[in-house]
């Protein structure tokens, strides 16, 4: 059975069979500009160009390779999938903000939802309150299509979600209990309770990196490492 490849979001994908392309283009998946290719052909073509797949526009073969000279990604394009941080940078932030980025972290992506999705919901609110909605954001960053499209996430979003919630309100009971140790104890529950992120922000950089190489990265994200570094510094040196 013959195999086809085509283009998609800048990337070469494939092969699926004639009745899985058939498939994707009843579903608008790929439309007639797809480029898309098989044995025998001599370059890439559109898919309007096909006989059988499109719609009847005569044969014109391109001369050179589509790869080559796709026009650039859009500013919408280059914007990653949610928040977009490299693992280490996630950590070294926890670390240095004393887990209130895993507060920025929650905001940020809860904005991102509301502002894709149109939804009437304040992200301040869900993040500060996040015990409450820890659950519904990571069901929702699991389930989601974007995300699904280049590679469905696979973390385990309840028992994650559960871990961390357990983590940080045991935490919080534990240290009101032990005035002398409570602070460390709260302190190291919330930084255990953030490697439950780790799998979650490394599906989303997957996701990112299939869609675009190079994905865009915030300024904000990289001058907090400053700042905050700044900040820890100052802080030791006037410390007795």
């Amino acid at each position: 059975m013959r195999q086809w490849y085509y283009i998609i979001d800048h990337n070469k994908t494939g092969p699926v069979s004639e009745v899985v392309l058939r498939g994707m283009l009843g579903a608008g998946v790929l439309d007639q500009r797809t480029w898309v290719w098989t044995d025998g052909f001599p370059g890439w073509t559109l898919v309007s160009h096909v006989d059988g797949l499109g719609d009847g526009t005569p044969i014109a073969w391109p001369a050179v390779d589509p790869a080559d000279r796709l026009p650039e990604p859009t500013q919408e394009e280059r914007e990653p999938w949610f928040l977009h941080i490299g693992i280490a940078n996630l950590l070294l932030m926890e670390l240095l903000s004393g887990s209130l980025f895993q507060l920025y972290w929650f905001y940020r992506n809860w904005r991102y939802l509301r502002d894709r999705d149109r939804e009437p919901m304040m992200p301040f609110w869900r993040a500060y309150l996040n015990v409450f909605w820890m659950h519904a954001l990571l069901r929702r960053i699991r389930r989601d299509q974007q995300l699904s499209s280049t590679r469905p996430p696979a973390f385990p979003a309840g028992v994650l979600a559960t871990i961390w919630v357990a983590l940080n309100t045991g935490g919080a009971v534990a240290g009101l209990r032990h005035e002398e140790y409570g602070p460390i104890i709260t302190g190291l529950a919330a930084h255990a309770g953030c490697l439950c992120l780790v799998p979650v922000q490394s599906a989303i950089n997957q996701a990112n990196r299939r869609r675009s190489p190079q994905p865009r990265m915030s300024r904000w994200n990289l001058g907090l490492v400053v700042r905050l570094g700044l900040a820890l510094m100052l802080a030791t040196s006037v410390l007795p």
